[in-house]
């Protein structure tokens, strides 16, 4: 459970520098709403896709956090005398108390789980649905899509479904996306036209944008409780189309450009309203986006590269202000008299060789009892878990469990049939050779039988003879089922005596590497204490050198 508390702290904080970022990314829309370009109003969103991904923020005295007030609390190792000599005691201040389970991280992680499990459901479901289609073989189509995946440099095979249950085009798909193109639409558009989507669908593919909403859906579900994360995934996905646009239209001819305009209209003006799943990357969501789009397509024009760089070197500076968290004030160490230096360190000397001399002898305990370890409990040390020995034998008693089990369950059903069903069914439960060429036989002497007995009538001496072959090849195949019944009966019994020979046999095993595990205990336990004593040896070390530091600086004051 501490996981999930350290875990929630962490979101905690995270999502709160987010929202800060958020913040100042809605600030700086709204001054230089005119001036970004698209690839800049998408990347300050990206951003926040960062920094709700970076797992720890380096302190930076130009960090914006740097502005709240507060009051660095860092570890303190205090040294305190007693008639014995000095212990070493260490004191984390904390602002907030852990000793209890608060109900929030309880509340926070069932949140995720049913958010995460709502959208790993529908993922899977439009998955196995995308599976279940036909693949798009129309010539026009798949050489479109080659000049479109060539204009942008995709090399991975796309694969395109036409269907008529998504009303606009749209990305699937991860790690071998699926181009989804609704029927009617893809007969009616013209060349131009459906070029111009499949180089808008290119530029998601490109840039991975279902492996991005993928992330988004997950930090999205870790930051449920925050509305702020929300809107900006939905600017995010807005935004992205946008950028998008420009890059088709970077790769139009200016004729073409008012063209694509049109095609986004027509392709808006067949949504119902209802909302694409989040895992799908559509061309178009709602209906109006679509304003800005053309907007930004009757205004598109290059930016020139000395405002790129400027603007580049803002997103930047945001970066730097909200990746960061504030520098750590150091708090003033408390003065010491100079008279009392020179008895400190003398007994943090004392204190280090009291400590050595205990590692000393704790390492020369640990030598002995490592001495009187056999291999065996050794490997128990490396690897505490059950041994390799007994996890095999455990896999082969598995297998024999099984094989036991269908030897006796067949057996037992066949055992209960009657003579005609045990003859019918023992050909295809278990196959005989020998069984099958009887059965040829005597279906062949039945033939024949019934040849014979169309021209002559039923005591002629050719139907006698055949009907003692048929006797005869009945009891053979009698005894040869009886044979093969006991040779099952046996065979079960075989495989009942070799799985209690390996339920034994593993007893055993377990009860070997139990024992070697307690042989190693005290080898564990002294180890253990070692490295106590280590730490606090290197802590008292330490704590020596900064008392030498601070009185040669005191020393060189004085002077």
């Amino acid at each position: 459970m501490n996981f999930f508390v350290e875990l929630f702290h962490w979101v905690w904080k995270t999502s709160v520098s987010a929202t800060v970022l958020i913040g100042l990314a809605v600030l700086v829309l709204a001054c230089f709403r005119k001036v970004l370009p698209a690839w800049a109003r998408y990347g300050i969103w990206i951003l926040v896709f960062v920094r709700l991904m970076l797992p720890v923020a380096p302190r930076a005295t130009f960090s914006i956090w740097n502005l709240q007030e507060r009051q660095a609390k860092p570890e303190v190792l205090v040294i305190q005398a007693d008639p014995a000599g000095y212990k070493p005691v260490t004191r984390r201040t904390e602002s907030l108390r852990r000793e209890q389970v608060p109900i929030l991280p309880v509340v926070w992680i069932g949140g995720v789980f049913v958010w995460l499990g709502i959208a790993i459901i529908k993922h899977q479901k439009l998955a196995r649905w995308v599976r279940r289609q036909e693949l798009c073989v129309d010539a026009r189509i798949t050489s479109l899509l080659d000049h479109a995946r060539g204009a942008f440099g995709v090399r991975r095979q796309i694969d395109v479904v036409l269907n008529e249950r998504f009303e606009v085009p749209a990305v699937f798909g991860v790690f071998r996306p699926t181009l989804l193109l609704p029927t009617n639409w893809s007969k009616e558009a013209a060349d131009d036209e459906l070029y111009a989507v499949l180089l808008h669908e290119m530029a998601h593919v490109k840039y991975r944008d279902a492996l991005v909403n993928c992330v988004c859906i997950f930090l999205r579900s870790l930051h449920w409780f925050n509305p702020a994360v929300w809107y900006a995934f939905r600017r995010l996905r807005r935004e992205r189309e946008i950028f998008c646009d420009s890059l088709v239209l970077a790769r139009l001819r200016p004729e073409q450009r008012s063209a694509y305009g049109g095609t986004l209209i027509k392709i808006a003006a067949q949504l119902s309203g209802a909302a694409a799943p989040t895992s799908l990357v559509p061309i178009l969501q709602h209906k109006p986006e679509i304003h800005r789009r053309i907007h930004m397509i009757a205004k598109y024009k290059s930016t020139p590269w000395i405002i790129s760089a400027g603007i580049a070197l803002l997103l930047i500076v945001i970066a730097g202000l909200t990746f960061t968290r504030a520098a750590e004030k150091p708090l003033a160490s408390p003065a010491v008299a100079p008279e009392e230096r020179p008895k400190a360190t003398d007994a943090l000397q004392d204190e280090i060789a009291r400590q050595q001399e205990l590692v000393r002898k704790f390492q020369a305990q640990a030598d002995e009892l490592h001495a009187k370890l056999n291999r065996q409990s050794m490997d128990t040390i490396v690897s505490p878990g059950p041994s390799e020995v007994v996890q095999k034998m455990q896999a082969q008693q598995i297998e024999a469990q099984a094989e036991y089990e269908r030897v006796s369950s067949l057996f037992e059903y066949l055992k209960k049939l009657s003579k005609a069903d045990l003859k019918r069914s023992i050909t295809t439960t278990a196959p005989d050779q020998q069984l099958m060429e009887l059965l040829q036989q005597h279906n062949m002497a039945e033939q024949k039988m019934a040849d014979v007995l169309e021209n002559v009538g039923p005591e002629h001496v050719d139907v006698k003879r055949i009907t003692r072959v048929l006797k005869q090849i009945d009891n053979q195949i009698e005894d040869r089922i009886d044979g093969i019944m006991r040779g099952l009966e046996v065979k079960r019994d075989a495989e009942r005596a070799r799985l209690d020979a390996m339920e034994k046999a593993l007893a055993m095993a377990r009860q070997h590497h139990f024992e070697n595990v307690q042989q190693s205990r005290p080898y564990q336990e002294m180890l253990q204490q070692l490295r106590t004593q280590e730490e606090i040896l290197q802590r008292l070390r330490m704590r020596a050198a900064e008392e030498r530091i601070n009185q040669v600086m005191e020393d060189s004051k004085r002077k």
